[in-house]
C-alpha cells in the first residue's frame, strides 16, 4: 500500500469515473485501475462495486474513503509543516552571546516576535565558543556570536556577518591617564571584567601576561551596565562595547582610553544549522534587524 494507491482510490470516487481520475492524476486509465486494485488487495476487501456504471462504493469502501481522506490530509499537513515557504511555527531555539545580548535581546528579538506571533522562543545566553558548539550539536537552531575579524563560519554551519564591533578601554572620567598608554600601563591597573570564558578578557589577559605581568581583577560581573557603573566609581579600568557606549541613552561618566597596543575588534555573526526549513525565515529576519541596528549605530557615530 502506498500514497499513490490511496490517492487514486479517492480521486476515482470524488471525480466519478476512472477516466476522469486518470486525467486529474496524469495517468492512463489502466494505471489508475491497477492502483485501486492493489489497494483492495492490500486491505483484503472490495472497495468499489464495478458492476454499476459508474462504480459505486461498497460498505467497506465508504469506511475506507474517510480514512483515506484523513491519510491524504495528514500527508499534506506533513509537507506543509516542513515547507520553507510557510509561516514559521513551533519553537525557535536561539543562543545569544553575552557580548551582544544587550542589543540582540531588545529590538531585534522584539521585531521577530511581532512578525512571527505563532513562533515560540527558547533563548539561552552564553559565551560564543560554547554557543557555536551547541549549534553544531543541534542543541540550538541558531546563535548570535562574536568571532575574530576575518574568521570563516565553523564547519557545518551557515553564517552571516551582521556587523562588527570592538571593545574599548574605559576609565573613570576623573582618572589620571598619562599617554602613551602602553601594555605596561594597562598591566598596572585593576580591572572590572567579565567572568572567565569571555574572549575579550582572555585577549586582555594574554596581552598583559605576555609582558610578564598578571591581570589584576578588581571585580568580575556579567552585566555591562554594572561594569560601567563600577568603572565610573573608580573601581578599575573596564572593557566595553564601543557600539553600546555610543548608543547608550544615559552613558555613565567614563572616558575612553586609547591604547594602540591592544586591538579588540571582532565580527558579529549569526550562525545557523543547515536545513532549518521555515525557521530559516525567522533567522533571516533576525539577521536583517541586527544589521539595521548596527548600521544605524554606525551612522549615529558619524553625525
Amino acid at each position: 500500500m502506498n500514497i499513490g494507491e490511496i490517492r487514486a482510490f479517492v480521486t476515482v470516487v470524488e471525480s466519478g469515473s476512472v477516466q476522469r481520475a486518470a486525467q486529474l492524476l496524469h495517468l492512463t486509465q489502466p494505471a489508475v485501475t491497477r492502483q485501486v486494485q492493489r489497494l483492495e488487495e492490500s486491505l483484503g476487501v472490495t472497495l468499489l462495486n464495478r458492476r454499476s456504471k459508474p462504480p459505486t462504493l461498497t460498505p467497506q469502501g465508504r469506511t475506507a474513503l474517510e480514512r483515506c481522506r484523513q491519510v491524504l490530509q495528514a500527508v499534506e499537513d506533513l509537507f506543509e509543516s516542513v515547507s520553507p515557504s510557510g509561516e514559521p511555527t513551533g519553537e525557535l531555539r536561539l543562543g545569544v552571546s553575552h557580548g551582544v545580548a544587550w542589543f540582540a535581546l531588545s529590538e531585534p528579538v522584539d521585531a521577530l516576535r511581532r512578525r512571527f506571533p505563532a513562533l515560540s522562543f527558547a533563548v539561552v545566553s552564553g559565551w560564543s565558543r560554547p554557543l557555536v558548539a551547541q549549534v553544531q550539536a543541534g542543541a540550538i537552531d541558531a546563535a548570535t556570536v562574536l568571532l575574530p575579524a576575518g574568521a570563516a563560519p565553523p564547519n557545518g554551519l551557515v553564517g552571516t556577518v551582521v556587523g562588527d564591533d570592538r571593545m574599548v578601554i574605559v576609565a573613570a572620567a576623573d582618572a589620571v591617564v598619562t599617554p602613551p598608554v602602553t601594555l605596561s600601563t594597562l598591566a598596572r591597573q585593576s580591572w572590572v571584567v567579565n567572568p572567565e570564558g569571555c574572549s575579550y578578557r582572555d585577549a586582555l589577559k594574554s596581552a598583559v601576561t605576555g609582558i610578564g605581568q598578571p591581570l589584576k581583577v578588581a571585580a568580575e560581573v556579567y552585566d555591562q551596565d554594572l561594569q560601567l557603573s563600577l568603572v565610573a566609581r573608580g573601581v578599575g579600568f573596564g572593557l566595553v562595547s564601543a557600539t553600546m557606549l555610543r548608543t547608550a541613552v544615559s552613558p555613565p561618566p567614563v572616558r575612553v582610553v586609547d591604547a594602540p597596543e591592544l586591538n579588540l575588534t571582532t565580527a558579529i555573526w549569526v550562525l545557523r544549522a543547515p536545513f532549518l526549513g521555515r525557521l530559516a525565515q525567522a533567522i533571516d529576519s533576525l539577521q536583517n534587524s541586527m544589521t539595521e541596528f548596527m548600521q544605524r549605530s554606525a551612522l549615529s557615530s558619524e553625525s
